[in-house]
Formats: structure tokens, C-alpha cells, sequence
């Protein structure tokens, strides 16, 4: 009997994302979230469940469970992103400050092809 991660409808397209939902990572989860699409996966977060009767790391659980991606290996990924980014931004002849949404959005699918 498979188990029910691998079974999860569309377990292999589907990508976890682990990031703070507040103002300030707005900007950046968008453009993650969009990134993610346009490689095409399906991105997952617990956000998507609205039950205030399920306990949230339960719901969460359950999320990743379904995904192939996402976890550690997004958030090792991420800080590796991070630490490149002014190398990317210096390839842009811009500074971190003066990206746009569609730079970042550029910015991340590029990077993820490159490195998964």
C-alpha cells in the first residue's frame, strides 16, 4: 500500500513554503510565490487551510506531507539565495533597494533554475 505523502494528488509538483506572513516578507513572498508558479509548481503554505479547529503545526504537518519540495531544503536554498543575491544585484547594475517586483520576480525563477 503506497504511503499517503506519495500519493497526495500532484505530491511532485507541489513546493511548501515556509516564510513569516507579515508586511515586511510581503514583497518577497510574492515574488517566491510567483517564481515557484512560473517554474511550474504549485505552491503550499498553511495559509491555504482556514480551520480554526485544526491545531496549526497539525495543518502544517499535513501540508509538507503532501510536498516534495519545501522544508529545510527550500529554507537551505533560501540563505544561499541570500548570500548571492548582491552578486546577482551587481549583475543588474542595481542595488538590493532598487528592485522592482518584476526584478525579483526575474531574479528568483532564474536562480531557482540554476539550483534545483
Amino acid at each position: 500500500m503506497p504511503s499517503s505523502r506519495i500519493s497526495a494528488p500532484d505530491y511532485g509538483g507541489n513546493v511548501f513554503i515556509n516564510c513569516p506572513f507579515d508586511n515586511a516578507y510581503s514583497p518577497l513572498l510574492e515574488a517566491i510565490l510567483f517564481a515557484v508558479a512560473h517554474c511550474g509548481f504549485r505552491s503550499r503554505c498553511a495559509l491555504e487551510i482556514d480551520d480554526s479547529s485544526q491545531v496549526r503545526m497539525d495543518k502544517i504537518l499535513k501540508i509538507i506531507s503532501e510536498c516534495r519540495f519545501g522544508g529545510k531544503i527550500i529554507g537551505e536554498r533560501y540563505d544561499r539565495f541570500l548570500e548571492q543575491r548582491p552578486e546577482l544585484c551587481r549583475g543588474l547594475r542595481l542595488s538590493a533597494d532598487e528592485l522592482t517586483f518584476h526584478d525579483s520576480i526575474w531574479m528568483v525563477s532564474e536562480w531557482l533554475r540554476a539550483n534545483t
